[in-house]
Parts: C-alpha cells; sequence; structure tokens
C-alpha cells in the first residue's frame, strides 16, 4: 500500500478555487463536468482545471507519498505525459461563500493519434505479450475522492463513474483498463463495480506501493448504476458544454442537468 501520512488530513489536500459555475445554481451542493480533453482546457474552465491539478499533486506528493515531492511544479500542480491524451474529470463543491475540488479522474485514451502504450502496459508488460492494448484502449487513472465526511467521500465515485462511463460508451471507447491498489480493487467490488484481475499485484516504484492490473466490465457497471442508452447519451451530451448538478442523497442516480 501507499505510504499514507496521517497527519496529512483531507482538508488539507482540498483545494480551493474561485469559480462562477454555481451562478444561478446556488441550491446545489456539488457539481461535475469535463474540465479538460488532452491539450484543450473547456472553456472558462481553467481555475477548475488548475484546482484538479492541485488536488492530484496534495494527495500524491502530500498524503499518499505515491510522488516525490519534487514532481510537484512551482504553481502547486502535477501534470505528467499522459495528460496530453486524456479526458479530464473533477468534482466540485459548493459551500456557497468559496467552492473547492474535491475528486477527480482522468481516462487516458490510446489513439490513432497518439498510440503510446498505455501505463498498464508498461508497467505489466507480461500482460500484453501477446497482443498489444488497441487503440481506443483506456485507462482510468488519477482516481480521488477527497472529504471530511466519510460518507461524502464515499459516495463521489458515482458521478465520476458515471459521467466517465458515458462518455467511454458514447466514444466507443474501450476495454478500460486500471492500475489499483489491493484495498481499492476490494472497495471496488463492494460497490458493485465488477472488475477482473490481469495481472497479481507487484511494487511499482514509480508508484512507490504495490499495484495490480485489472480490466473494468463496462457493461456490469453500466447494468449496475441502471444507465440506459439514453441516460448515456444525455449524460455524455450535457458534459460537453456544462456542468451536471447533484447531491449525494442518490450516490447512483440522482445526477441531473439543473
Amino acid at each position: 500500500m501507499s505510504l499514507i501520512d496521517t497527519q496529512v488530513t483531507n482538508e488539507m489536500v482540498i483545494p480551493r478555487i474561485e469559480t462562477d459555475i454555481f451562478v444561478g445554481h446556488e441550491a446545489a451542493r456539488f457539481a461535475v463536468g469535463i474540465l479538460a480533453v488532452e491539450n484543450e482546457v473547456v472553456a472558462n474552465r481553467h481555475e477548475e482545471y488548475l484546482g484538479y491539478l492541485r488536488l492530484r499533486a496534495n494527495v500524491y506528493a502530500d498524503q499518499t507519498n505515491i510522488i516525490p515531492k519534487e514532481q510537484v511544479l512551482a504553481d502547486g500542480t502535477e501534470r505528467d505525459k499522459d495528460d496530453i491524451r486524456s479526458v479530464h474529470f473533477a468534482v466540485i463543491e459548493n459551500l456557497g461563500n468559496s467552492q473547492r475540488v474535491i475528486a477527480a479522474m482522468r481516462l487516458i485514451v490510446k489513439s490513432q493519434k497518439d498510440s503510446r502504450p498505455l501505463p498498464i502496459e508498461g508497467y505489466f508488460p507480461e500482460v500484453f505479450e501477446g497482443a498489444a492494448a488497441s487503440e481506443k484502449s483506456i485507462e482510468v487513472s488519477r482516481y480521488i475522492c477527497r472529504h471530511e465526511d466519510p460518507r461524502i467521500q464515499g459516495r463521489l465515485k458515482w458521478p465520476l463513474y458515471k459521467l466517465g462511463l458515458s462518455y467511454a460508451m458514447v466514444n466507443d471507447l474501450g476495454p478500460t483498463y486500471a492500475i489499483i491498489e489491493t484495498p481499492l480493487e476490494r472497495q471496488l467490488g463492494m460497490a458493485g463495480v465488477s472488475t477482473h484481475r490481469i495481472a497479481e499485484a507487484k511494487f511499482i516504484e514509480d508508484y512507490n506501493s504495490s499495484n495490480m492490473a485489472v480490466e473494468i466490465d463496462t457493461n456490469k457497471l453500466a447494468n449496475a448504476m441502471n444507465l440506459s442508452k439514453e441516460a448515456v447519451v444525455n449524460q455524455a451530451l450535457a458534459a460537453k458544454d456544462q456542468m451536471i448538478y447533484f447531491d449525494t442523497q442518490d450516490e447512483q442516480s440522482g445526477l441531473a442537468v439543473a
């Protein structure tokens, strides 16, 4: 497991930002959306994107020690070579007089335009000896949920899963891979996320922890979340140019465009 610094609390790693996304939606507690696709930050979402990158840095360098602090840039963000071929998602919390970036996820896409091997291919080459990951394969990466209230933190995954899954399905992406630690595999299973272990856990120096390789069954995930084809399309289309507002009363299906 990663070396979690228990002195670094969730409140300490959550970046505050100034954003106008809740103007007209003042009653909304949370918003989820796409902040960037490859090199293109969504219009008027630069502050949110910086907050997302700072959450990554705070969690990975300060709280879990997955990456060395030297990798954090002068502006407090964490970036790597895969950001330019990824779709970036985040959840923003509305506190009324301020806002915070509390959850993050990216989908690294192997495409015709950028056919570099996915990270999982490099760290688990034995899985792909017979055949490389195909074009349109994706890897779930930089998955983070942080909140002082553990009940809210546990529910933040659903809006990320729902939007990421909708984006992947509408764009015909897959198969879907991930590199995860054993506790996360257990948590995903308990949450109804079907994963298939394709390589046993081993120590990965770049992550400073032991991780395994899994493939995520997106069809089973969609069924578990009661996502119809129409809902998937509506979710993906809505997120192209606006945030999606929600609370955590119904964490699996309570997302609605406001």
